[in-house]
């Protein structure tokens, strides 16, 4: 009866995944279907992933509120408290594993709870965020107005991540306002897809992505207009050439405390 009563639970969190649209391409994440791939069936990675919801759960399993996919490579699955993030193959998990861990201690990094690899199966779970950027039928919208002292306090936010990502020796990759997301009162990176090791020696690509994202935001999909000192300030940064995230760290701590005690 208990073998019984898991695989219902298996069979529900298999056709939640199913029901998201997400079916014909769960094959590629976990040993989960038949050898034709069109049915979903009880295997060792799918009892993995029972096991790793209970772990973030309280010993619980349930169903995700979310099911949706990053660039065809990651299944995420979120949940009411926490996000499951399923790679699609063990040297892309090994990649943001390791980023995550040596990060850990970072406030601005997204903080990674457990992480998996065995049997096919290779996931992380993750702390939940709102994402700043959001997509609807229309096209993208940001959840919030961002004012000068909010650009400000995003890039002084981002400029903590970078300067921690960059001296382990990574770079995130794709440093634009799709991949930032709001936890309490804090911005921080959440996505590690794109992310690659730093080379000695060599100008990060991530701060003057992050301006460009920040630029087209701000003109085209934020409410408000943009402020002529927020415009002027961006100039500034586009104008500077800084490194690495610890340069760009020092001066937007520079920037953002004299705002503060102004």
């Amino acid at each position: 009866m208990v073998l019984n009563s898991r695989i219902e639970q298996a069979y529900k969190v298999l056709q939640s995944i199913i029901d998201a649209g997400c079916g014909s391409t769960l094959y590629r994440f976990m040993k989960c279907t038949t050898v034709d791939k069109t049915k979903p069936i009880y295997t060792d990675s799918v009892e993995i992933l029972l096991q790793f919801i209970e772990i973030n759960n309280n010993g619980i399993i349930t169903v995700p509120d979310v099911v949706t996919t990053s660039s065809g490579s990651v299944l995420i699955l979120i949940f009411k408290n926490f996000v499951i993030k399923i790679f699609n193959n063990h040297k892309s998990w090994l990649k943001v594993n390791t980023i995550l861990s040596k990060t850990n201690y970072s406030n601005y990094v997204v903080k990674m709870l457990h992480s998996v690899s065995k049997h096919d199966f290779n996931a992380i779970s993750t702390e939940k965020l709102i994402p700043i950027v959001n997509y609807n039928a229309h096209g993208s919208y940001l959840i919030k107005e961002f004012d000068h002292k909010e650009v400000l306090k995003l890039l002084w936010n981002i400029s903590n991540a970078l300067q921690d990502i960059h001296e382990n020796e990574w770079e995130q990759g794709d440093c634009s306002w799709d991949n930032i997301g709001i936890i309490g009162n804090r911005y921080v990176i959440f996505d590690f897809n794109c992310t690659r090791q730093l080379q000695k020696y060599n100008l990060s690509s991530d701060i003057s992505h992050l301006i460009r994202s920040t630029l087209y935001n701000l003109n085209f999909v934020n409410k408000i207009p943009i402020e002529k000192k927020t415009l002027d300030f961006i100039s500034k940064l586009k104008n500077r050439k800084f490194f690495n995230g610890n340069q760009f760290y020092n001066f937007m701590n520079f920037t953002f405390n004299n705002l503060k005690h102004k």
